[in-house]
C-alpha cells in the first residue's frame, strides 16, 4: 500500500483473509468486481453492506470525474440522467433515457417539456418529443395542448 501497487496489495490481503484492506486496495486500484467479491466476504453483513455501499460511490465518483454518467446510467443508477439534466445536457439524458425504457424516457421527457416551455421553445419541445415518438399518456396532454396553441399562434401572427 505503502508503495501505491494497490492490485498487488489487494491480492496479498486477500489472500490471508483481510477483506476489508483488500476492499480498500482493489478500489484504489479500480478494480471493482474484486474489491465488490471481497466485500462479499466481510462479516458482520453490516459492514459488508457498508463496504459494498462504498465501493459504489467510490465508481460513481470516478466515472463522473471521468464524464462516464454513461456508465453510470448503464449500470441501473439513474441518478446519472439527474445529473445530465441539471447540466441541461438534454441530447444525451433523453438518448440514455430511452435506453431504459419508455416509462423512464416518457418521466425525462415531461421534465424536458416543462424546462422548454417555461422558456418559450415551443418549436425544439415539439421537434424533441416528435423525435421519441409522442407518447400517449394524459400527463402529457398539458403539453401537447400547450405546443399546438403557441406554434399555432405563431403561425398566425406570421400571416398578419
Amino acid at each position: 500500500m505503502g508503495i501505491q501497487k494497490w492490485e498487488s496489495a489487494g491480492e496479498v490481503f486477500e489472500s490471508v483473509g483481510y477483506y476489508d484492506k483488500a476492499v480498500e486496495a482493489f478500489t484504489k486500484a479500480h478494480k471493482w468486481d474484486r474489491a465488490t467479491n471481497c466485500a462479499s466476504q466481510v462479516r458482520p453483513i453490516e459492514l459488508q453492506n457498508m463496504l459494498i455501499d462504498e465501493i459504489q460511490r467510490q465508481k460513481k465518483l470516478m466515472l463522473i470525474q471521468g464524464g462516464k454518467i454513461n456508465k453510470i446510467v448503464e449500470g441501473g443508477d439513474l441518478s446519472g440522467l439527474d445529473m445530465l439534466e441539471k447540466r441541461g445536457q438534454w441530447e444525451d439524458c433523453l438518448n440514455l433515457a430511452e435506453k431504459q425504457g419508455p416509462q423512464v424516457l416518457n418521466d425525462y421527457l415531461m421534465r424536458f417539456s416543462r424546462v422548454f416551455l417555461k422558456q418559450g421553445q415551443y418549436k425544439e419541445t415539439a421537434r424533441i418529443i416528435t423525435r421519441y415518438g409522442c407518447p400517449v399518456l394524459k400527463e402529457m396532454l398539458p403539453v401537447y395542448k400547450t405546443i399546438a396553441v403557441e406554434i399555432l399562434a405563431t403561425v398566425h401572427e406570421m400571416e398578419l
